[in-house]
């Protein structure tokens, strides 16, 4: 009879507490949900900054690669190379091109 009574007893207090954590979860679940929508529109709000930021990106790179090169580094690499070999710039060389 005592192990009946007990059964019963541990059988109650597993419903109960079930039900206190299913009721629980089920009260949080509208909260989760609404987060999951907040963080989709977030998502979708920042879909054009993005967008801008890749096309930005890919501007920069084709005008690195077309325009931007003033087609005066051998000027820049000659004078390297005489300043390494001792030759001191304005003095024992001098191109208007290094300004």
């Amino acid at each position: 009879m005592i192990a009946g009574a007990t059964k019963e007893i541990v059988a109650q207090w597993l419903r109960s507490r079930f039900q206190t954590s299913l009721m629980k979860l089920l009260s949080e679940f509208p909260r989760a949900r609404a987060d999951l929508r907040d963080e989709c529109n977030q998502e979708q709000r920042m879909r054009p900054l993005y967008f801008a930021l890749v096309l930005l990106a890919a501007g920069m790179v084709a005008y690195s690669q077309t325009y931007s090169c003033f087609w005066d580094e051998g000027f820049h690499i000659l004078a390297a190379h005489l300043i390494d070999a001792g030759k001191r710039p304005y003095l024992d060389f001098f191109f208007p091109r290094l300004l």
